[in-house]
């Protein structure tokens, strides 16, 4: 590159892990003509014209380890990329975005039933929202798709959803938080924490997580996992931080 005139566009991405900067201009290892590139932002496609979104604008969005999420203005949910899990939430194990007529209005919303997502997480193969459910009480759950290996979905059971056909919408459990709203959750590379709300039991908001614990990342001062028995969820989540 130095002393060329002339950049290949494969170069570009090159570039800047050599060095870009939020300005546009390259420090290191090398200067363009005139010292300017465009911000990298402006040379990715733009996925609300012809990609995922196709008439809305993404209002929430979460990367996972292979997989991307967004939830739309119209109150639906859009996942892309691996599916290994059905952590897409299609009823099935394909990849999506990786081949021409797979996004925009051929990617389909997931199945979440009644309810309206106002959040979501991915981890690495697996994704939870934080939903509103109509007349119920509390009306804010959680819902899990995805691999269930360790009980990061919370369901219980261990089962896992979103890879076969009827194991979205009615089929998918709300998690039993013992009764407790929440106000958060973010979703690990195979756990799973929820933040929750204040309660006549607590005076603060505490931290409860399942799924994977093999270095104690539940922080329940051992190594067991939670999730995928009924005696590990509800009156039987341990407390992470209160």
């Amino acid at each position: 590159w130095p002393g060329s005139d002339k950049v290949e566009e494969g170069d570009i991405g090159d570039m800047v892990k050599g060095g870009a900067i939020g300005n546009g201009k390259f420090d290191f290892p090398w200067q363009p003509p005139g010292g300017y590139w465009p911000p990298y932002d402006e040379l990715l496609p733009v996925l609300a014209t012809g990609g995922a979104l196709t008439g809305h604008t993404a209002v929430a969005i979460a990367a996972g380890g292979q997989s991307t999420c967004a939830i739309l203005d119209n109150g639906t949910v859009k996942c892309w990329g691996l599916n290994d899990h059905g952590q897409l939430g299609q009823g099935d194990t394909n990849n999506r975005g990786d081949e021409a007529n797979e996004m925009g209005d051929n990617l389909l919303p997931i199945d979440l039933g009644s309810s309206t997502p106002s959040q979501v997480s991915a981890g690495a193969d697996h994704v939870c929202a934080n939903i509103t459910t109509p007349n119920a009480a509390p009306n804010q759950f959680l819902q899990c798709w995805g691999d269930n290996t360790y009980g990061q979905l919370g369901d219980g059971q261990g089962l896992s959803y979103g890879s076969a056909t009827g194991t979205m919408g009615a089929s998918l459990p709300l998690i039993d938080l013992n009764g407790a709203g929440f106000i958060d959750v973010a979703a690990g590379a195979s756990h799973t924490c929820v933040v929750l709300a204040e309660s006549n039991a607590t005076s603060s908001s505490s931290v409860t997580c399942f799924g994977l614990n093999s270095i104690g990342q539940l922080g329940l001062g051992d190594t067991a996992n939670r999730g995928a028995s009924a005696l590990t969820m509800g009156l039987g989540l341990g407390i992470s931080l209160s």
